[in-house]
């Protein structure tokens, strides 16, 4: 049982919880915040060769997205205030092994969510605490996109659509490990993330405030 269930525990015996909440719950939030980048600057770069190895068993096109190919890009290495890893795959290239071979290596399943008329995926697999997130995007004449699934406020979840410019793939090299990249790797984070991408912006919260994004009214599935 890790710290924040713990924490869940103690907090769940306390009288008035939901009077208390507001008190608490922030802080609550900082501490998982820190030990999340804290793991993730520990043991990002053993996530992301194990994450590598599981991709190319799988044989699947890959590269690098969001936080991590702005890491690469802007910092040359993961952001110290990130707590995740983020790869583009294509949709048409889905593997049913996916998780098999995660397993394989290490990983557990997190989730993995879709679109009920099959137009979107998202997997995430976690290892030594950091989640590794896989994000399915379509090929659309010269554009292409992907979903994020948010969790509202309810906490159901609600489907944002990202579109973004499709300029092909070259090779990097990330520490040691080479890794595809967007042909206009500017472009590419310009996209999502605006002019003031050279900017770190720790508040910056991609699902949601993604520049290429807008919100979709589809049903979504959870398939795991």
């Amino acid at each position: 049982m890790n710290i924040f269930d713990r924490l869940k525990i103690l907090t769940n015996k306390v009288p008035f919880k939901e009077t208390l909440r507001p008190l608490y719950q922030p802080l609550l939030e900082k501490i998982k915040f820190y030990f999340q980048t804290k793991r993730l600057q520990d043991s990002g770069y053993d996530v992301l060769k194990q994450s590598k190895l599981a991709l190319d068993e799988l044989g699947l096109t890959y590269w690098l997205e969001f936080g991590t190919l702005l890491g690469f890009v802007r910092d040359g290495g993961l952001i110290k205030h990130d707590t995740d890893l983020d790869f583009g795959v294509f949709l048409d290239e889905y593997n049913e092994n996916t998780q098999k071979v995660f397993e394989k290596h290490g990983f557990k399943i997190v989730h993995e969510l879709g679109i009920e008329d099959k137009s979107g995926l998202e997997q995430t697999f976690e290892y030594k605490g950091i989640n590794v997130d896989l994000f399915y995007f379509t090929k659309d004449k010269e554009d292409m996109f992907c979903h994020v699934f948010m969790l509202a406020e309810n906490k159901e979840r609600i489907i944002r659509e990202i579109h973004t410019k499709y300029t092909g793939f070259k090779k990097a090299n990330f520490n040691g490990m080479d890794f595809l990249i967007p042909n206009d790797e500017i472009q590419r984070l310009t996209d999502t993330y605006g002019k003031k991408y050279l900017i770190p912006d720790k508040n910056f919260h991609t699902p949601s405030m993604a520049f290429n994004s807008k919100l979709i009214d589809k049903k979504v599935i959870y398939i795991s």
